[in-house]
């Protein structure tokens, strides 16, 4: 565990420990909502740990970016089903407890950003691992996913999002919410699924420029930064490019007639 004692994810893999020995215990423990970096990582904790089946991670909804996690107890491994099907069962008052949702509406007069509406809570003096995905509605209003005792916080509190006015509400969350991500498609073709020439083709860069990026730590692949540039790539995959943008690989097969493979990918606009 020295790498990640050392690195950026050190606190989180104190805190995976902790989890850990108190679902030993047997209590249930839940985190701050996490990054999609810290997703990755603590996916990979739960599975040195030999816990990875106790966990569920939630968001509100079903392509969340940032979740909660859930450990479970060690006594539910006694128990039928798998993990999210325990928690929904034995544990349905502290998921709702730990994830809600409120929807925040502007007056109209003025279209409101993502960034006005964290700026404007956070500015509250609510911390960002409060806080869930912030999904637009339309131009004047938002979802917002966060603990129950944050969404009290922001229906009394929560006056004004940027200089619109704005009415906090309850907001139901349906099996259809979706975060309605818009993407640029990129078609191209590769040399091989290593990692520099996927990123090459991505970004324009040249092999070289690609290779440099990744040896710099700027990249990350699944949200867990990569720094090998033979690393080979299976589609689907996330790779964010610091600079570049987030993207999704979303095909590697099929050969040209000059021998290169067929690429298709989307970029987060």
């Amino acid at each position: 565990m020295e790498y990640y004692a050392n690195s950026e994810f050190g606190l989180l893999s104190a805190r995976i420990c902790d989890y850990a020995r108190k679902s030993q215990a047997g209590e249930l423990s839940v985190s701050d909502f996490l990054s999609p970096s810290e997703v990755a990582l603590a996916r990979v904790l739960l599975a040195e740990q030999r816990i990875a089946h106790r966990g569920v991670f939630l968001g509100g909804y079903g392509d969340a970016e940032r979740q909660k996690l859930f450990l479970l107890p060690s006594y539910t491994d006694d128990l039928d089903g798998n993990a999210k099907e325990k928690l929904d069962t034995y544990f349905s008052d502290e998921r709702d407890s730990e994830i809600c949702a409120v929807k925040i509406s502007g007056s109209g007069y003025r279209e409101l950003s993502h960034r006005d509406y964290l700026g404007s809570i956070l500015a509250l003096g609510i911390e960002r691992d409060a806080l869930g995905d912030i999904v637009l509605v339309d131009e004047y209003s938002a979802c917002v996913f966060c603990p129950s005792k944050i969404k009290e916080f922001l229906e009394l509190s929560l006056e004004r999002v940027a200089s619109d006015a704005v009415r906090v509400t309850d907001f139901t969350v349906t099996e259809e919410f979706s975060a309605n991500r818009e993407y640029k498609r990129i078609l191209s073709t590769v040399a091989s699924n290593r990692l520099d020439c996927v990123v090459s083709a991505l970004t324009g860069l040249s092999r070289e420029k690609s290779q440099e990026l990744i040896r710099h730590e700027l990249c990350q692949l699944n949200y867990i930064t990569e720094c090998r540039c033979d690393r080979t790539l299976d589609a689907p995959c996330t790779l964010s490019l610091r600079g570049y943008g987030k993207f999704i690989l979303r095909e590697l097969e099929g050969l040209t007639k000059k021998g290169r493979l067929k690429m298709s990918a989307d970029k987060y606009i």
